[in-house]
């Protein structure tokens, strides 16, 4: 990743928290934005699961610890707090991470050679 693209353009800061992020911490934005396009119920079990099917290596306890991090951080909210169950929403900060971090990935893949990508797909 350039230099120039972590620190010019729009958004700057979010690349820069995007950056930061864990592995985990990273799947679970994105688990929790794919099951909100879905229109899934986004509870905490449900976030387990969809991170156990990428093949992460994390127990519930440590899920849970992220999305209480997440929802710390602003990036979260929790739609039912004070309850015994959670349900999970992407903010509008939380999305402007994941936005730029889709970005980041996207401009990287685009400057990858023809040659490369065909090799990939074959």
């Amino acid at each position: 990743m350039s230099e120039s693209r972590l620190s010019d353009g729009e958004g700057s800061g979010a690349l820069e928290e995007w950056v930061e992020l864990t592995a985990t911490e990273r799947r679970i934005l994105v688990e929790i934005s794919k099951m909100e396009q879905e229109d899934w119920a986004m509870w905490g079990g449900a976030v387990i699961d969809a991170v156990g099917e990428q093949h992460l290596s994390v127990s519930d306890k440590q899920v849970y610890r992220v999305l209480s991090k997440l929802v710390d951080r602003g990036w979260l909210v929790d739609l039912i707090p004070d309850k015994r169950t959670s349900r999970y929403a992407l903010t509008p900060t939380g999305r402007d991470v994941l936005e730029a971090g889709h970005a980041e990935l996207t401009a990287a893949v685009d400057e990858l050679p023809d040659e490369l990508l065909s090799e990939r797909r074959e």
